[in-house]
């Protein structure tokens, strides 16, 4: 599957963001003033999301300092509580103690 950026590349013409869906924003700006710890859960199969984008601009806010983690299951989809519910739960779990 190609990254992100391999498949923007790919294109022959300039992706142009749909009006009706509001403003194209990037959701890094607005996590780089958290504080707050968070969780991302991720499947490779995910055509749904730019999963490598996601990860990689995660991965920066990591280096920056913020407590952000994520996990990378294998072989689900964008539908997948019943995969990464457990994760999520015991992830919180370790949080409250």
């Amino acid at each position: 599957m190609p990254t992100y950026d391999e498949a923007l590349r790919s294109g022959n013409e300039k992706y142009v963001w749909p009006g009706f869906l509001g403003k194209d924003t990037d959701p890094s700006e607005s996590l780089k003033t958290l504080s707050i710890p968070g969780l991302w859960l991720f499947s490779d199969n995910d055509e749904s999301i730019p999963v490598g984008l996601s990860i990689e601009r995660l991965q920066q806010l990591r280096s920056a300092g913020h407590r952000y983690d994520y996990v990378l299951f294998s072989g689900l989809g964008h539908n997948n509580m019943d995969g990464t519910f457990a994760t999520a739960v015991e992830w919180i779990a370790r949080r409250s103690r």
